[in-house]
């Protein structure tokens, strides 16, 4: 029975470690992509929904600073943040794709999550860690991925 405490124990530490060490990463959309198609579109408005692997620090993801869409005819798209829970926002934009894609023939836009800290803040779990935007394991680090609207 000792022995079965002492390795429930070790289990218990190893995973409170894990669990301590794990740094904020973007589940969804996947990052990297070209043409991603993780996006819907509501009213004409870009909508896109971004989940988290921890609980995000809602006060340090804002649109145009830490938060960064842009597009073809706007290089750092406004619009409106909600959260339906600590690890999901839901960015929409304020205008419309006509007024942001181009559509020749396609429209193509992208998303930057900033984990790096060069002024304007970057995103931050609720324990004050760093995105881990460029998925190295370490704190800091841009998220980046691109979009397409077929025309």
């Amino acid at each position: 029975m000792k022995k079965f405490k002492t390795v429930l124990l070790t289990l218990g530490v190893a995973l409170l470690c894990f669990s301590c060490s794990t740094t904020l990463k973007v589940v969804s959309p996947k990052a990297n992509q070209t043409s991603s198609q993780e996006f819907a579109l509501d009213g004409g408005h870009i909508k896109i929904t971004v989940t988290f692997n921890k609980d995000v620090d809602p006060s340090t993801v804002v649109v145009g600073k830490t938060f960064i869409l842009q597009t073809e005819k706007d290089p750092n798209a406004t619009g409106s943040l909600n959260w339906p829970n600590g690890k999901t926002v839901i960015f929409l934009t304020t205008k419309t794709t006509s007024d942001l894609l181009d559509y020749n023939p396609d429209g193509s836009f992208s998303l930057k999550l900033i984990g790096s800290d060069t002024g304007n803040g970057a995103i931050k779990d609720k324990g004050g860690k760093h995105l881990d935007g460029d998925s190295d394991g370490a704190d800091g680090g841009d998220y980046k991925t691109s979009f397409v609207n077929i025309g």
